[in-house]
């Protein structure tokens, strides 16, 4: 084998293990250079620490805040709508108190189990 006929082949094999990521409509991301956008690129911007928000909590403190529908967004385009599924494995509850206003703040720790593959939507 040649060596430009090996690089191909590692080309083709990356890019079968590493394919570009459709849009809503089942066309190819683009980049700003109408070049598609592979899942590694895509990953490697951090996507979910934009979905990440400091929220204030009772007494004063702060917490992060991960919003699911942002999550779902960024697994949805990294591996489809049908390539994944979770399963919670264990919730805890925190938190559990009613601030001055009479609201409660209520926290959670999740254990999910995250499966990439084909799945039944």
């Amino acid at each position: 084998m040649t060596m430009k006929r090996q690089h191909q082949h590692h080309h083709d094999s990356y890019h079968r293990h590493n394919p570009p990521l459709l849009n809503h409509d089942g066309s190819i991301m683009l980049d700003h250079r109408h070049k598609p956008v592979y899942r590694s690129q895509y990953l490697s911007t951090h996507p979910v620490r934009s979905e990440c928000k400091d929220k204030p909590g009772c007494h004063g403190m702060k917490f992060t805040h991960v919003c699911g529908h942002g999550i779902i967004r960024n697994m949805n385009i990294v591996f489809g709508h049908c390539g994944w599924s979770t399963e919670i494995m264990r919730e805890k509850v925190v938190l559990c108190e009613e601030d001055e206003k009479g609201r409660w703040v209520v926290g959670y720790i999740v254990t999910m189990k995250v499966t990439l593959g084909d799945v039944d939507c």
